[in-house]
């Protein structure tokens, strides 16, 4: 692990202004998530009547609404009705939220998930993970949008294949080969509703670095810039949700393995962008403090990995705190991360605080 954040923080060493290009776009070429715990080992904290309502109207209820907007577009794309105003509007919405504050705690949100509707939950989380991340990157708001567009369309020709990604089993070659075609199927249902370019981002976000992606395996210099920032989004979404065949991967986890793949996977470049906006315990990640607190990470700082915005959700003394004090580390020199919250633990945490936002999408 320290070698790990050693050859992270060497990467990141070069001031912004000396790092690679990456604001310009490129022209276009060719434990179960249902474990039940029986008793709440954590204790509540006493609060006051004022401070339970100020917690009331801090709850992101304006939030909640962006996302289902998000949410409800993505069902009816799914059922092959594109309404382009209504999710370019809603593409705006979320675009406007991070403009006005980075680090909103939508992107917490963007940790939901849903059993019954998986793809349309997936695209949600992917459409804010990107904008946010776009706008982090200094992207003009247009394409922003435009990012945020093409996270939206990546996956609509997964609705060919629902019953095959639900299959509790493993998929047969046959399968494998037919689910990589549906970037083909995506950019098909695209074309006649946005631009041409957005069809052609929907079909490189499967191709890889190393050119061995899908569908057409092209090399890393014919794929996007845009579809290689999605393709880094779209992975780190995926892998902190659980799927029929598997477990979620902990945010911590899922950014180290992505990590491992850059350069051969991803472009390298973006990944050292994407830890420059999540850190390294990323956004959402639970983390234990050398004070004997538990937080959650709700930001980061360019060119420190490792001491990222935290939030406290559980003091010292084991209690809820439901208002937790947010601490910079870069600017407390005596405080620092001590590691990741265990798996174990961190699913015990997520049951009982639900601190990253998440809304209940199989209510809807």
């Amino acid at each position: 692990m320290v070698r790990l954040i050693n050859i992270i923080k060497q990467n990141l060493k070069k001031p912004a202004s000396a790092q690679e290009p990456l604001l310009a776009p490129v022209p276009l070429v060719a434990s179960n998530p249902e474990e039940q715990f029986k008793e709440n080992p954590f204790r509540k904290k006493v609060v006051s009547a004022q401070d339970e309502k100020r917690a009331k109207a801090k709850s992101g209820g304006d939030l909640k609404e962006v996302y289902f907007l998000v949410h409800s577009a993505a069902r009816l794309a799914f059922d092959q009705i594109l309404h382009k105003d209504k999710i370019t509007e809603a593409i705006i919405r979320v675009a406007d939220i991070f403009e006005a504050d980075p680090y909103s705690e939508l992107l917490l949100m963007g940790y939901s998930f849903s059993k019954k509707s998986y793809l349309p939950a997936h695209i949600t989380n992917d459409v804010i993970f990107t904008v946010a991340f776009a706008r982090s990157l200094g992207f003009e708001r247009a394409e922003v949008i435009g990012l945020g567009i093409a996270a939206f369309c990546h996956d609509l020709g997964m609705s060919n294949f629902e019953g095959i990604s639900k299959k509790g089993q493993q998929l047969t070659q046959q399968e494998i080969e037919d689910i990589k075609q549906h970037p083909l199927r995506s950019a098909e249902l695209v074309r006649p509703v946005f631009s041409e370019t957005i069809a052609a981002v929907v079909m490189d976000i499967h191709e890889r670095e190393n050119g061995q992606g899908y569908p057409r395996g092209i090399p890393a210099v014919q794929i996007h810039l845009w579809a290689k920032i999605i393709a880094v989004v779209d992975t780190f979404e995926a892998l902190t949700h659980p799927r029929v065949f598997r477990s979620a991967y902990s945010p911590y986890e899922a950014m180290k393995m992505i990590i491992k793949k850059k350069d051969i996977l991803f472009d390298d470049v973006v990944v050292k962008r994407f830890i420059d906006f999540m850190s390294i315990y990323p956004v959402g990640a639970l983390v234990n403090l050398n004070s004997g607190e538990v937080a959650i990470v709700v930001g980061s700082h360019a060119g420190s990995p490792t001491r990222p915005l935290v939030k406290v959700v559980i003091n010292e003394n084991r209690e809820i705190e439901e208002n937790g004090v947010l601490i910079n580390l870069v600017e407390r020199e005596f405080v620092y991360i001590t590691g990741a919250v265990e798996p174990d633990k961190e699913k015990e945490l997520l049951y009982f605080l639900k601190p990253r936002g998440l809304v209940d999408l199989d209510e809807v």
